[in-house]
């Protein structure tokens, strides 16, 4: 994730990638694309990516984007509202 990338950009970037991938004939599984977009993260999203690396839920990269869509947006509403 690049610094000051919205979390929607990093996720469509990911997503193009393993579409990309695909098309070259390289199948992407769900679980390494969470793998590399949850290493991506940025610093401030240590956080989650420990919780959900100790959660030990098998999830999809459609939940997990949800998740990170809901936490970069609840993250950014604090930020906001902080005195």
């Amino acid at each position: 994730m690049n610094s000051g990338e919205e979390m929607v950009d990093y996720l469509i970037r990911a997503e193009e990638l393993s579409s990309s991938l695909g098309q070259a004939g390289e199948k992407i599984s769900d679980s390494l694309l969470i793998s590399v977009t949850l290493k991506g993260l940025s610093v401030s999203f240590d956080y989650f990516y420990t919780v959900y690396d100790f959660s030990k839920v098998i999830a999809t990269f459609t939940d997990v984007k949800k998740v990170l869509m809901n936490f970069a947006t609840s993250k950014s509403l604090r930020q906001n509202n902080s005195p």
